[in-house]
């Protein structure tokens, strides 16, 4: 699976997937859709997609959005289900620093953390459209 997808033709389905984002939760992990696992194969395109949903009143739709944001910058930095990081790779350190150098987001947190916390992502996506990454 690629982590990042072409542009402009997958806007479609990144939107009726986010539409769809709480449908058929896992049993075991509520946070867990379908559509969340899809729509971490289309990287930014797709964090830019539910970064929206951090602010919802329904908080699984926030645990889901945060999901597929987790996913997609994991994918990024090496990591693989049901393997994990590569052993030689500081790939779970460079997230935990990104995730807290831009807020550090909890869906449980006040929604200024929240709308903070997005404005900071919003502003790395733009920084990495810029890079190329």
């Amino acid at each position: 699976m690629e982590t990042e997808k072409q542009n402009s033709p997958n806007t479609d389905k990144i939107t009726s997937l986010v539409k769809i984002i709480n449908e058929h939760p896992d049993n075991l992990h509520q946070d867990y859709t379908p559509a969340v696992h899809e729509l971490i194969d289309y990287g930014n395109e797709a964090i830019k997609a539910v970064l929206p949903l951090w602010n919802s009143d329904d908080i699984w739709e926030r645990y889901r959005a945060q999901r597929v944001v987790e996913g997609v910058l994991q994918q990024k930095l090496g990591w693989k289900a049901g393997q994990g990081y590569p052993k030689d790779s500081n790939g779970e350190q460079q997230f935990l620093a990104l995730w807290k150098a831009n807020g550090n987001y909890n869906a449980e947190a006040s929604e200024e953390e929240r709308l903070a916390s997005i404005q900071k992502w919003k502003d790395w996506l733009t920084e990495n459209s810029k890079n190329g990454k």
